[in-house]
Protein backbone atom coordinates (compact mmCIF):
# COMPACT_ATOMS: atom_id res chain seq x y z
CA UNK A 1 0.00 0.00 0.00
CA UNK A 2 2.70 2.50 1.00
CA UNK A 3 4.67 2.25 -2.28
CA UNK A 4 1.43 2.76 -4.25
CA UNK A 5 0.61 5.91 -2.29
CA UNK A 6 4.12 7.30 -2.78
CA UNK A 7 3.85 6.52 -6.51
CA UNK A 8 0.60 8.52 -6.76
CA UNK A 9 2.14 11.44 -4.88
CA UNK A 10 5.17 11.32 -7.19
CA UNK A 11 2.89 11.36 -10.25
CA UNK A 12 0.94 14.37 -9.00
CA UNK A 13 4.09 16.30 -8.10
CA UNK A 14 5.40 15.48 -11.59
CA UNK A 15 2.20 16.91 -13.12
CA UNK A 16 2.66 20.08 -11.07
CA UNK A 17 6.24 20.45 -12.30
CA UNK A 18 5.02 19.96 -15.87
CA UNK A 19 2.46 22.71 -15.30
CA UNK A 20 5.27 25.04 -14.19
CA UNK A 21 7.10 24.13 -17.38
CA UNK A 22 4.09 25.20 -19.44
CA UNK A 23 4.04 28.50 -17.59
CA UNK A 24 7.73 29.02 -18.36
CA UNK A 25 6.95 28.53 -22.04
CA UNK A 26 4.06 30.98 -21.90
CA UNK A 27 6.25 33.59 -20.23
CA UNK A 28 8.76 33.51 -23.09
CA UNK A 29 6.21 35.20 -25.37
CA UNK A 30 5.61 38.38 -23.28
CA UNK A 31 9.32 38.51 -22.38
CA UNK A 32 10.07 39.65 -25.95
CA UNK A 33 8.09 42.95 -25.72
CA UNK A 34 9.36 43.31 -22.13
CA UNK A 35 12.98 43.29 -23.30
CA UNK A 36 12.08 45.55 -26.22
CA UNK A 37 10.48 48.10 -23.88
CA UNK A 38 13.49 47.97 -21.56
CA UNK A 39 15.97 48.49 -24.40
CA UNK A 40 14.16 51.41 -26.06
CA UNK A 41 12.33 53.16 -23.22
CA UNK A 42 14.19 52.27 -20.03
CA UNK A 43 13.31 50.29 -16.94
CA UNK A 44 10.41 52.51 -15.90
CA UNK A 45 8.37 51.13 -18.86
CA UNK A 46 9.17 47.50 -18.15
CA UNK A 47 8.49 47.46 -14.39
CA UNK A 48 4.65 47.72 -14.67
CA UNK A 49 4.58 45.01 -17.35
CA UNK A 50 6.81 42.73 -15.27
CA UNK A 51 4.60 43.34 -12.20
CA UNK A 52 1.46 42.40 -14.15
CA UNK A 53 3.05 39.22 -15.52
CA UNK A 54 4.29 38.21 -12.07
CA UNK A 55 0.86 38.85 -10.56
CA UNK A 56 -0.87 36.74 -13.22
CA UNK A 57 1.65 33.96 -12.67
CA UNK A 58 1.07 33.80 -8.92
CA UNK A 59 -2.72 34.02 -9.26
CA UNK A 60 -2.84 31.16 -11.74
CA UNK A 61 -0.37 29.03 -9.78
CA UNK A 62 -2.41 29.57 -6.60
CA UNK A 63 -5.59 28.52 -8.41
CA UNK A 64 -3.92 25.49 -9.98
CA UNK A 65 -2.34 24.14 -6.80
CA UNK A 66 -5.45 24.81 -4.72
CA UNK A 67 -7.27 22.39 -7.02
CA UNK A 68 -4.50 19.77 -6.87
CA UNK A 69 -4.67 16.99 -4.33
CA UNK A 70 -1.79 14.78 -3.22
CA UNK A 71 -3.95 12.01 -1.76
CA UNK A 72 -7.34 10.45 -2.21
CA UNK A 73 -9.39 9.50 -5.30
CA UNK A 74 -11.42 12.00 -7.31
CA UNK A 75 -14.23 11.43 -9.81
CA UNK A 76 -14.26 13.61 -12.94
CA UNK A 77 -16.12 11.33 -15.36
CA UNK A 78 -17.08 7.71 -15.87
CA UNK A 79 -15.59 5.44 -18.51
CA UNK A 80 -18.60 4.13 -20.42
CA UNK A 81 -19.86 3.80 -23.98
CA UNK A 82 -23.46 4.26 -22.87
CA UNK A 83 -24.86 7.68 -23.70
CA UNK A 84 -25.25 8.74 -20.10
CA UNK A 85 -24.51 12.18 -18.68
CA UNK A 86 -24.70 13.59 -15.17
CA UNK A 87 -25.78 17.23 -15.01
CA UNK A 88 -24.76 18.76 -11.68
CA UNK A 89 -25.75 22.08 -10.14
CA UNK A 90 -23.77 23.94 -7.47
CA UNK A 91 -24.43 26.65 -4.86
CA UNK A 92 -28.17 26.14 -4.35
CA UNK A 93 -30.87 25.65 -3.44
CA UNK A 94 -31.89 28.95 -4.98
CA UNK A 95 -35.61 29.55 -5.63
CA UNK A 96 -37.06 30.07 -8.17
CA UNK A 97 -34.19 28.90 -10.39
CA UNK A 98 -33.79 25.47 -8.81
CA UNK A 99 -37.51 24.78 -9.30
CA UNK A 100 -37.33 26.01 -12.92
CA UNK A 101 -34.44 23.63 -13.59
CA UNK A 102 -36.42 20.80 -11.99
CA UNK A 103 -39.33 21.57 -14.33
CA UNK A 104 -37.03 21.31 -17.36
CA UNK A 105 -35.61 18.02 -16.07
CA UNK A 106 -39.07 16.59 -15.50
CA UNK A 107 -40.12 17.59 -19.04
CA UNK A 108 -37.34 15.39 -20.43
CA UNK A 109 -37.62 12.60 -17.82
CA UNK A 110 -34.13 13.57 -16.67
CA UNK A 111 -32.44 13.46 -13.28
CA UNK A 112 -29.53 15.53 -11.96
CA UNK A 113 -27.41 16.06 -8.86
CA UNK A 114 -27.66 19.29 -6.86
CA UNK A 115 -24.60 20.05 -4.72
CA UNK A 116 -26.13 22.19 -2.00
CA UNK A 117 -24.68 24.70 0.44
CA UNK A 118 -25.83 23.84 3.98
CA UNK A 119 -26.79 27.41 4.86
CA UNK A 120 -28.93 27.72 1.72
CA UNK A 121 -30.58 24.34 2.26
CA UNK A 122 -31.49 25.43 5.79
CA UNK A 123 -33.19 28.55 4.35
CA UNK A 124 -35.07 26.64 1.65
CA UNK A 125 -36.06 23.19 2.94
CA UNK A 126 -39.05 23.08 0.58
CA UNK A 127 -36.69 23.30 -2.42
CA UNK A 128 -34.58 20.44 -1.08
CA UNK A 129 -37.79 18.41 -0.76
CA UNK A 130 -38.74 19.31 -4.35
CA UNK A 131 -35.37 18.04 -5.65
CA UNK A 132 -35.80 14.73 -3.85
CA UNK A 133 -39.44 14.38 -4.93
CA UNK A 134 -38.43 14.88 -8.57
CA UNK A 135 -36.04 11.94 -8.22
CA UNK A 136 -32.82 13.91 -8.46
CA UNK A 137 -29.94 13.56 -6.01
CA UNK A 138 -28.66 15.99 -3.41
CA UNK A 139 -24.93 16.48 -2.85
CA UNK A 140 -22.88 18.26 -0.21
CA UNK A 141 -21.16 21.54 -1.17
CA UNK A 142 -20.03 22.52 2.32
CA UNK A 143 -21.96 24.41 4.95
CA UNK A 144 -20.91 27.98 4.20
CA UNK A 145 -19.22 27.79 0.76
CA UNK A 146 -16.00 29.11 2.25
CA UNK A 147 -12.61 27.91 1.08
CA UNK A 148 -11.67 24.72 2.94
CA UNK A 149 -7.94 25.00 2.18
CA UNK A 150 -7.17 26.77 5.45
CA UNK A 151 -9.18 24.36 7.60
CA UNK A 152 -7.81 21.43 9.55
CA UNK A 153 -9.19 17.95 8.81
CA UNK A 154 -11.41 18.39 11.88
CA UNK A 155 -12.78 21.67 10.52
CA UNK A 156 -13.43 20.11 7.10
CA UNK A 157 -15.14 17.15 8.74
CA UNK A 158 -17.45 19.45 10.72
CA UNK A 159 -18.49 21.35 7.56
CA UNK A 160 -19.28 18.11 5.73
CA UNK A 161 -21.05 16.36 8.61
CA UNK A 162 -23.20 19.38 9.47
CA UNK A 163 -24.45 19.63 5.88
CA UNK A 164 -24.94 15.85 5.62
CA UNK A 165 -27.03 15.83 8.79
CA UNK A 166 -29.29 18.61 7.52
CA UNK A 167 -29.81 16.97 4.11
CA UNK A 168 -30.60 13.66 5.79
CA UNK A 169 -33.08 15.36 8.10
CA UNK A 170 -34.73 16.90 5.02
CA UNK A 171 -35.23 13.50 3.43
CA UNK A 172 -32.06 12.31 1.68
CA UNK A 173 -31.70 8.58 2.29
CA UNK A 174 -28.80 7.82 -0.05
CA UNK A 175 -25.06 8.28 0.10
CA UNK A 176 -24.40 12.02 -0.25
CA UNK A 177 -21.44 12.87 -2.54
CA UNK A 178 -19.25 15.90 -1.87
CA UNK A 179 -17.85 18.66 -4.07
CA UNK A 180 -15.46 21.19 -2.53
CA UNK A 181 -16.35 24.90 -2.82
CA UNK A 182 -14.30 26.49 -5.62
CA UNK A 183 -13.01 22.96 -6.39
CA UNK A 184 -10.26 23.73 -3.83
CA UNK A 185 -8.85 20.74 -1.97
CA UNK A 186 -5.14 19.70 -1.83
CA UNK A 187 -4.66 17.70 1.43
CA UNK A 188 -7.30 18.13 4.16
CA UNK A 189 -10.40 17.73 1.98
CA UNK A 190 -9.41 14.54 0.09
CA UNK A 191 -8.01 13.04 3.31
CA UNK A 192 -11.31 13.55 5.15
CA UNK A 193 -13.35 12.26 2.22
CA UNK A 194 -11.16 9.16 1.95
CA UNK A 195 -11.60 8.45 5.67
CA UNK A 196 -15.36 9.01 5.40
CA UNK A 197 -15.52 6.85 2.22
CA UNK A 198 -17.47 9.67 0.61
CA UNK A 199 -17.32 10.20 -3.19
CA UNK A 200 -15.23 13.25 -4.17
CA UNK A 201 -17.18 14.28 -7.27
CA UNK A 202 -15.77 16.90 -9.62
CA UNK A 203 -16.47 17.29 -13.36
CA UNK A 204 -14.95 17.15 -16.83
CA UNK A 205 -17.22 19.75 -18.49
CA UNK A 206 -17.47 23.31 -17.17
CA UNK A 207 -19.11 26.02 -19.33
CA UNK A 208 -18.46 28.76 -16.74
CA UNK A 209 -22.15 29.68 -16.48
CA UNK A 210 -21.39 31.40 -13.16
CA UNK A 211 -19.85 34.27 -15.16
CA UNK A 212 -23.32 35.30 -16.34
CA UNK A 213 -22.83 34.18 -19.94
CA UNK A 214 -25.73 34.04 -22.39
CA UNK A 215 -27.67 30.78 -22.58
CA UNK A 216 -26.51 29.86 -26.07
CA UNK A 217 -22.86 30.35 -25.13
CA UNK A 218 -23.31 28.09 -22.09
CA UNK A 219 -25.15 25.41 -24.06
CA UNK A 220 -22.68 25.45 -26.96
CA UNK A 221 -19.74 24.98 -24.59
CA UNK A 222 -21.41 21.94 -23.05
CA UNK A 223 -22.38 20.44 -26.41
CA UNK A 224 -18.81 20.82 -27.69
CA UNK A 225 -17.16 19.16 -24.70
CA UNK A 226 -19.59 16.49 -23.56
CA UNK A 227 -19.09 12.76 -24.15
CA UNK A 228 -20.59 9.55 -22.74
CA UNK A 229 -19.88 9.44 -19.00
CA UNK A 230 -19.36 13.19 -18.63
CA UNK A 231 -20.13 15.09 -15.43
CA UNK A 232 -21.23 18.63 -16.26
CA UNK A 233 -20.80 21.54 -13.84
CA UNK A 234 -23.60 24.13 -13.83
CA UNK A 235 -25.00 26.45 -11.16
CA UNK A 236 -28.51 26.93 -9.82
CA UNK A 237 -27.29 29.19 -7.00
CA UNK A 238 -25.03 32.15 -6.46
CA UNK A 239 -27.18 34.75 -8.22
CA UNK A 240 -29.58 35.21 -11.10
CA UNK A 241 -29.57 31.95 -13.10
CA UNK A 242 -32.14 32.74 -15.81
CA UNK A 243 -29.55 32.12 -18.53
CA UNK A 244 -28.54 28.80 -16.98
CA UNK A 245 -32.19 27.69 -16.93
CA UNK A 246 -32.48 28.53 -20.64
CA UNK A 247 -29.19 26.74 -21.34
CA UNK A 248 -30.40 23.62 -19.52
CA UNK A 249 -33.46 23.58 -21.80
CA UNK A 250 -31.20 23.76 -24.88
CA UNK A 251 -28.82 21.10 -23.56
CA UNK A 252 -31.63 18.67 -22.73
CA UNK A 253 -33.28 19.11 -26.11
CA UNK A 254 -30.07 18.80 -28.15
CA UNK A 255 -28.57 15.82 -26.34
CA UNK A 256 -31.88 13.97 -26.02
CA UNK A 257 -32.10 14.02 -29.83
CA UNK A 258 -28.64 12.43 -29.88
CA UNK A 259 -29.84 9.59 -27.67
CA UNK A 260 -28.33 10.73 -24.37
CA UNK A 261 -29.96 10.05 -21.01
CA UNK A 262 -29.49 12.28 -17.99
CA UNK A 263 -28.85 10.53 -14.68
CA UNK A 264 -27.61 11.27 -11.18
CA UNK A 265 -23.94 10.93 -10.32
CA UNK A 266 -24.82 7.88 -8.24
CA UNK A 267 -26.39 6.14 -11.25
CA UNK A 268 -23.54 7.18 -13.53
CA UNK A 269 -20.83 5.90 -11.18
CA UNK A 270 -22.56 2.51 -11.05
CA UNK A 271 -22.20 1.81 -14.78
CA UNK A 272 -18.42 1.88 -15.17
CA UNK A 273 -15.02 2.74 -13.71
CA UNK A 274 -14.51 6.34 -12.69
CA UNK A 275 -11.71 8.49 -14.11
CA UNK A 276 -9.59 11.07 -12.33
Amino acid sequence: MAPAIFLKIKQRVSLAVTYLGYWYGYLLIPLIPLFYATYHFGWHWSIPLAAVLTGLLFIDLARHFSQTRLIGPIIQRVDTEEKLIALTFDDGPNPPFTEEILAELTRHEAKATFFMIGEEAEKHPETVAAVLKQGSQVGNHGWSHRHLLGKTPFGVSREIKRTDQLLQNLGSQKLIPFRAPYAAQFISVPLVLALMQKPNVMFDVSPDDWRGEKAKVIADRVLCQVQPGSIVLLHDGGGDRKETVKAVRMILMALSKQGYRFVTTETLMAVGPTQS
